[in-house]
């Protein structure tokens, strides 16, 4: 590794550190009033996530339940609001897909600016649209399969305001951790563009639901390196920039759970 890169790397961390903190926000409201404090939902993220990319079975739901129910949030709740943001963020992914194939067909800037203004769309009508577009978009059968069904309950019972805040939470989510998508590939010498850092979104949360060996060696780099080389980059530098991906997430995670140890144990001190 350069010297040179060391600062893009740092601002990849920086940026994946951002992702894990506004899921953090955006799970929390979704929670409602049996949320726990920041803190522990923060663990409780960390801990799942570090569960699925450890270990070959992917239970880090589960883990994540098994905390916030141990902080006092019912169980019942947990299960909906994890399913609910499972949901928005599948809404998010599939948008994301679909712009990556628009680039081709109509040029990056116009399908990136239509995707997003979609999604936007779309769960600001959910949120401001009242109980008339929530049961019109109910009877969409597309709606129950593809689980758009519990972001309509979720928002038929919260305000304003609280959807606000996960509307702009899951915003930063994507474009924080597209922007690591983008340092990664300057720091492995390849120019970042919207569409490269978009496929890199797809393939990585794609390799995320496949079997894998502990650490998910091997496969999430396939799924780093197919829609890269797909979109004309060297194989070698394509696998450069996965590596690299992966590293810096697994030091993200590690920084992130040392820093909410830190800062509870402040907290529990005050």
């Amino acid at each position: 590794m350069e010297i040179a890169n060391v600062p893009l790397l740092a601002a990849t961390i920086a940026c994946l550190s951002v992702v894990e903190i506004a899921k953090t926000i955006r799970w929390r409201m979704t929670l409602g009033d049996a949320a726990p404090s920041w803190i522990v939902c923060l663990r409780a993220l960390l801990i799942g996530q570090a569960v699925n990319a450890l270990l070959p079975i992917r239970g880090g739901e589960a883990a994540r339940l098994a905390i916030i129910s141990a902080a006092g949030a019912p169980p019942a709740v947990g299960i909906a609001s994890i399913a609910a943001v499972k949901a928005i963020d599948a809404i998010c992914l599939a948008t994301i897909a679909v712009a990556v194939v628009g680039t081709v067909v109509i040029g990056e800037r116009i399908a990136t600016i239509g995707a997003s203004v979609l999604a936007i769309g779309v769960f600001a009508a959910l949120a401001v649209g009242g109980d008339r577009a929530r049961a019109l978009i109910r009877r969409v059968p597309l709606v129950g399969r593809l689980g758009i069904d519990r972001i309509v309950e979720m928002t038929g019972s919260m305000r304003g305001v609280r959807l606000a805040v996960i509307l702009v939470a899951t915003i930063a989510v994507w474009l924080a951790g597209a922007s690591a998508n983008a340092l990664v590939l300057a720091a492995s010498g390849i120019a970042p563009s919207v569409g490269l850092s978009a496929a890199m979104l797809v393939g990585a949360y794609v390799s995320g639901i496949l079997p894998a060996p502990p650490g998910r060696l091997g496969v999430f780099e396939a799924g780093i390196v197919a829609p890269l080389v797909a979109g004309g980059v060297d194989p070698g530098d394509a696998l450069r920039a996965s590596l690299t991906l992966h590293a810096c997430l697994l030091v993200e995670l590690g920084f992130l759970y040392c820093a909410s140890l830190v800062a509870r144990r402040a907290w529990l001190q005050r």
